[in-house]
């Protein structure tokens, strides 16, 4: 888990790397009491205020990195792999928090991360000027046991591209942060806030124990954003 923060300087930065992915980016609404137990002490979780995410307490990132560069440029050992996090809102030292598996067993830059076998089929089918298809199958098997599952088929809509920034605090280390400044194509599958219904199906489940208190039943999808295009500068305070 991961927090935003703000009150930075950007005198004090360092910048530490680069990253161009594909991101699938779930959010839902979970059990009140299981988001608050993945939180650092003294942290708050709350909803998301508004807009497409609005009432989501939660969000599940999905993550096919194509290509990950060190501070000089240079590919990083590796450079393509599969990661996922889950992010939440909170209030307290920051504002957003994050948890992390990933295939690449050195990734762990907030100290919570665990080794998983991620695999992703994606298929695109397009044609003349009609808006793309869509179709995602990601899995997560954590070497701890169990699996997350999901799947999107859907017809694309008009994508819209932006820049935004980020302040991503550690669940387990509340003292870390990092600082993302990124730009994105964001194609919006679906939103229960916008009343925006997916032209398509998704499903959603999971088996993995630590995150059971998270994927009991009970959970809702609030909205699912495709970013086929994610380009992303970190730096350090």
């Amino acid at each position: 888990m991961a927090a935003l923060g703000s009150g930075r300087s950007a005198n004090a930065e360092s910048f530490a790397g680069s990253t161009n992915d594909a991101r699938i980016l779930i959010a839902f609404q979970a059990d009140e009491a299981a988001v608050q137990a993945m939180l650092s002490v003294g942290w708050q979780s709350v909803p998301f205020p508004g807009g497409a995410l609005d009432g989501a307490n939660m969000l599940l990132v999905l993550v096919d990195r194509y290509l990950a560069r060190d501070a000089e440029g240079n590919p990083s050992d590796p450079a393509s792999f599969r990661t996922t996090a889950l992010v939440c809102l909170a209030k307290g030292e920051g504002s957003e928090e994050e948890r992390t598996y990933a295939t690449a067993e050195r990734y762990d830059p907030y100290g919570n991360g665990e080794a998983a076998e991620i695999r992703r089929s994606a298929t695109l089918e397009s044609a003349g000027t009609a808006a793309p298809k869509w179709a995602e199958e990601w899995t997560l098997a954590p070497e701890s046991g169990g699996e997350l599952t999901f799947t999107l088929r859907y017809q694309s809509g008009t994508p819209s591209w932006s820049a935004s920034e980020a302040l991503p605090y550690s669940n387990t280390n509340p003292d870390f942060h990092r600082i993302y400044r990124f730009d994105q194509l964001v194609d919006l599958a679906m939103s229960e806030p916008l009343g925006k219904a997916l032209d398509g199906d998704m499903s959603l489940g999971s088996s993995v124990e630590g995150l059971a208190g998270l994927f009991d039943g009970s959970e809702k999808v609030v909205a699912a954003m495709v970013i086929p295009m994610y380009v992303r500068e970190v730096f350090l305070p």
